[in-house]
């Protein structure tokens, strides 16, 4: 599994969030504090506001601010979002694409790591995230 940029980022973009409670951050300033292109910052906030992550004000007082209590938000659901997803090997989940995905002895065991890999993403909130990390960018 491959971790996008668009969702390394839109993970940086939420625990800048997070790390804010109750305050509404203009993008310019995340986009700085978390090294991101803010033309970039801007799609990745525009994606994750309309999947109600994150709500938006306009104005000069405008930026962002969490729609839901970090622990709330879980890892799988931020990546699935930025339209990544615990995806180990194309065959599991699009039949045909393999000639052997009917009769195929490993295919039970690439279920199963995705599945643990999925159930080990939605157990971690953004909220762990944020309290088991140090205040670095990096």
């Amino acid at each position: 599994m491959r971790i996008s940029t668009r969702a390394r980022y839109g993970l940086r973009f939420l625990i800048e969030l997070a790390r804010h409670p109750g305050e509404v951050l203009p993008l310019k300033y995340i986009a700085e504090n978390q090294k991101i292109p803010r033309r970039y910052l801007e799609q990745i906030a525009s994606r994750l506001h309309s999947e109600k992550f994150v709500r938006s004000y306009r104005g000069p007082d405008g930026g962002y601010m969490l729609r839901l209590p970090p622990e709330e938000v879980n890892l799988l659901d931020i990546l699935e979002a930025l339209g990544d997803s615990p995806v180990i090997i194309d065959c599991i989940d699009a039949k045909g694409i393999c000639d052997f995905s009917s009769k195929c002895a490993a295919r039970k065991v690439w279920k199963e790591m995705r599945d643990c890999i999925a159930k080990h993403l939605k157990s971690i909130t953004l909220a762990d995230i944020v309290n088991q990390g140090g205040n670095e960018t990096d």
